[in-house]
C-alpha cells in the first residue's frame, strides 16, 4: 500500500463496516467547524482551524476521536462509559455514535 495523502484516500481505503461511523464523525465535526480545513495529521483525518485541530481514525473495533487531554477531563463524567487510551476516545462500532457529546467536544476545540 502506498502512503495515503488525502482524507478522500483514507476513506476509500477503509473496510465497509467502518464507513458509517467514519462518515458520521466527519459530518458531526464539520457541522461544528464548517470552515475548518480537512487534512491528514499523523496519517489520520483531521479538521484544523487556526491552531485548533481534532483528529479521528478507524481501528478494528472502534473509531477513535483524538482530542485535547484537558477537554477529556472537562467531559470526564460524560466520557466515563467510553474507553480512553493515550488521548483517544474509543467509540465502538456496535454502538451509536454519541453525536451530542462529540459536538460538545468539537465546540470547545474550535471556540
Amino acid at each position: 500500500m502506498s502512503k495515503i495523502k488525502t482524507v478522500e484516500e483514507y476513506f476509500a481505503y477503509q473496510e465497509e463496516y467502518k464507513l458509517p461511523h467514519l462518515q458520521k464523525m466527519k459530518e458531526v465535526l464539520q457541522s461544528i467547524a464548517p470552515k475548518a480545513e480537512q487534512c491528514l495529521r499523523y496519517g489520520v483525518p483531521a479538521l484544523k482551524e487556526g491552531d485548533a485541530y481534532i483528529c479521528y481514525a478507524t481501528h478494528k473495533k472502534h473509531i477513535g476521536l483524538y482530542a485535547d487531554i484537558d477537554l477529556m477531563k472537562m467531559f470526564s463524567n460524560e466520557l466515563s462509559e467510553y474507553k480512553i487510551i493515550n488521548g483517544t476516545i474509543h467509540f465502538p462500532y456496535d454502538e451509536k455514535l454519541p453525536t451530542g457529546l462529540i459536538k460538545k467536544i468539537a465546540k470547545q476545540t474550535f471556540k
